[in-house]
């Protein structure tokens, strides 16, 4: 029985897995398109070796720690039990609510799969991300009983008092993104901050009403394949890509 060797590669938009048989080249499995580019004389062997490591990453459901288990509100949920000021709790609470309100409305949509209070840092995680036909987006849920109002250049205001919220997301998804590809997935990461407010004027290209969410995502294109974004999904579900990786950021 023949042996099989696996090596990531990406740049840019391109993403690869790189195949050895016994100790020699057998060509490559490109990402992107879903093509196999065997090397001469190995279309058997890469066509085994493509069986063999999906037989593998299916094999993988059971999955230590497996974040797609991770309920919304995680880090939040947390939070909540360590604090003891009652309006501290109550602004949790909120919170919580809206991140459980997103996670609704997420899992009416078909064709998508997202991950709940992701640990990007040790004290700040990502509300959710969800990987479907838009490509892999972040998105962050904000809860208010003030009112929103988004001006022309994208700007959030609640209670009349600006908010940072576009540029926090892009650099979360910034930093999902390069994480992606050091670990061998070449995806773009989108953002969306959504709000959840007493009433939400102005229309925004990243913040939205959380009652336009699932209308927004479905408008969203992407030119990543859906192989790259099940490749994406399924790296993000082990705790020890977001160990390993932000050690390195």
């Amino acid at each position: 029985m023949s042996s099989f060797s696996f090596r990531g590669w990406s740049k840019g938009a391109a993403s690869r897995v790189y195949v050895d048989c016994d100790g020699r080249a057998a060509g490559h499995i490109d990402l992107v398109t879903g093509n196999l580019h065997p090397a001469p004389g190995c279309v058997e062997q890469l066509t085994a070796a493509t069986a063999v490591l999906v037989s593998r990453l299916a094999g993988r459901a059971d999955i230590p720690g497996d974040l797609a288990l991770r309920p919304p509100g995680f880090m939040l949920t947390e939070l909540l039990e360590r604090t003891r000021t009652p309006d501290r709790r109550d602004r949790i609470r909120s919170g919580i609510a809206g991140e459980m309100r997103t996670a609704r409305a997420l899992n009416g949509m078909t064709g998508v799969r997202s991950l709940h209070s992701l640990p990007l840092a040790p004290d700040h995680d990502l509300d959710h991300v969800v990987c479907g036909g838009a490509g892999v987006v972040v998105v962050n849920t904000k809860s208010t009983v003030f009112d929103c109002t988004v001006d022309d250049t994208g700007v959030a205001y609640v209670g009349g008092h600006h908010q940072e919220w576009a540029v926090k997301a892009r650099n979360d998804a910034d930093a999902l993104e390069s994480m992606l590809r050091r670990s061998g997935v070449s995806a773009p990461v989108s953002c969306l901050v959504v709000v959840w407010a007493k009433t939400f004027t102005g229309v925004g290209r990243t913040v939205v009403p959380g009652e336009r969410l699932t209308s927004v995502l479905s408008g969203m294109g992407s030119n990543v394949s859906a192989a790259v974004v099940d490749a994406a999904y399924e790296v993000m579900r082990h705790p020890s890509f977001w160990e390993s990786t932000a050690r390195m950021r």
